[in-house]
């Protein structure tokens, strides 16, 4: 059975895409920063839970830990988790960029080892992430096959 684990799982797409996966016959593990809201969107799918911040980098460091205790590989990982705060100063820009990008990216290079090497990565993104916002030769670099975490697009 294929797995499948889901930041943000709690509500909109991040429910909606632990749904589909679970009615495709996914293992799938919903994740959510309340545990509350988490498990209770978890037991109405008949899914997993696994509670998550990705702003919190021990937060991660756990739930990749017991991802390698429980031998889970997973076959898919949305990166979901996402936050859209009132207003804008230094704190509303610090709180968003640790959640919608850095709690993203830190989250996939501590789970890459656990992702199996035919699998997907999936980062789901506002319109602000969108790519039609850029110059068409970094948006030609941005989409190269042959880039990874680890290329530059210099």
């Amino acid at each position: 059975m294929p797995t499948a684990l889901i930041t943000g799982g709690n509500r909109g797409l991040g429910l909606e895409a632990a749904r589909q996966l679970a009615a495709a016959g996914y293992h799938v593990m919903l994740t959510a920063r309340s545990a509350q809201a988490g498990a209770k969107a978890a037991r109405a799918l008949e899914v997993e839970f696994r509670p998550l911040d990705v702003s919190y980098p021990a937060s991660i460091t756990a739930l990749a830990e017991s991802l390698a205790r429980d031998r889970l590989t997973l076959d898919v990982l949305i990166n979901n988790a996402g936050v859209a705060l009132e207003g804008f100063d230094a704190r509303v820009a610090e709180e968003t960029l640790a959640v919608n990008y850095f709690g993203a990216a830190a989250l996939t290079d501590a789970l890459l080892p656990r992702v199996a090497d035919q699998g997907t990565v999936v980062m789901v993104s506002s319109g602000m992430g969108e790519l039609s916002c850029v110059s068409a030769a970094l948006r030609e670099k941005l989409t190269a096959p042959e880039l990874t975490a680890r290329s530059s697009t210099s």
